[in-house]
């Protein structure tokens, strides 16, 4: 099933679900080489440390209850019934903004990821 642009998606910390029109999710996992002379010519490796980087982006609605460095589980959700990642998170930044006419506020915030996860896609 395919999920499209436009649809709901939301973030949720500190139990309550805030409405967002964008949020991007990095995954990553440090490879570590592990070649050497009995590896019979082939490069062979092991995973080392798991990552996550995310921001979130929507409208500002007077509060977010977050705080830069704050640890927290955030949830990303995909609405219609589409998945959900929970990961524990650390806010690196936060940024409120907005045009002077015809605008909403905007809020947005960057993570990193603090602690244990599992994502399948």
């Amino acid at each position: 099933m395919a999920f499209y642009v436009g649809k709901v998606a939301s973030t949720t910390w500190t139990a309550v679900s805030h409405p967002m029109e964008k949020f991007d999710l990095d995954f990553a996992a440090e490879v570590i080489d592990t070649t050497n002379f009995t590896s019979s010519g082939y490069q062979t490796n092991e995973a080392g440390v798991f990552s996550c980087s995310g921001s979130t982006e929507g409208p500002y609605n007077g509060t977010t209850g977050l705080t830069q460095g704050q640890a927290i589980t955030v949830t990303f959700a995909l609405g219609g019934g589409g998945p959900s990642f929970a990961i524990p998170m650390r806010v690196g930044s936060m940024r409120v903004s907005t045009a002077t006419r015809n605008t909403v506020a905007r809020f947005s915030a960057s993570m990193q990821s603090n602690g244990v996860y599992a994502v399948t896609f």
